[in-house]
């Protein structure tokens, strides 16, 4: 609404007009507020928190604050005794170097959050590497046991064969001593 649109529903309703200048600051004190809100809205959905817009209010308008010293007033009436206006301490200051000291503790929280995490994510290499080899290490158990049942059935084999070679070579002998004893009772019969 505009100033005109308010004196137009004013005069119809034979309201009493408020002075112009009131008016005035109202109506600007209306764009101001929806101002506001539309930069909170932009502000919003670019991502910019409460937090950062104080520091880009602060930065944008600088206040300082002035004291007056306490005078004491001598009856010589000198007028020493009055002093200019001194700055107090600028809060808005103090609350900059408060928001730099909570940012470095942040920054020094997510550095070591950042070293436990990748401590953390060495601890895990670790433990993958470690079982890897676990792994690996059974494996190889697994294959000796293997050969070791090979080598075990081969030396059986050939302990067999070795066994089978001596019964066959035996029963040759026999067989051949059976063939001259038969041999032999032949000649003897005949």
């Amino acid at each position: 609404m505009t100033s005109a649109s308010i004196q137009r529903i004013r005069a119809n309703k034979k309201v009493s007009v408020i002075d112009d200048v009131d008016l005035e600051n109202t109506s600007n004190n209306l764009k101001t507020h929806r101002l506001l809100n539309r930069s909170e809205k932009i502000l919003d959905s670019v991502g910019i928190s409460d937090g950062s817009r104080r520091g880009i209010i602060d930065e944008g308008s600088s206040y300082k604050r002035r004291g007056l010293k306490v005078v004491t007033f001598d009856t010589d009436g000198d007028d020493s005794g009055l002093k200019k206006w001194t700055p107090i301490e600028n809060q808005v200051s103090s609350v900059k170097a408060r928001h730099e000291e909570v940012t470095a503790i942040r920054a020094r929280k997510e550095d070591s959050l950042a070293s436990i995490r990748s401590d953390s994510s060495a601890a895990i290499r670790a433990r993958q590497s470690k079982e890897k080899i676990n792994d690996i290490e059974e494996e190889m158990a697994a294959i000796a046991e293997k050969q070791a049942a090979r080598e075990a059935r081969v030396a059986r084999l050939r302990a067999l064969v070795a066994e089978t070679e001596q019964d066959s070579e035996a029963f040759e002998v026999s067989q051949a001593a059976a063939e001259r004893k038969s041999a032999r009772r032949e000649k003897y019969q005949s």
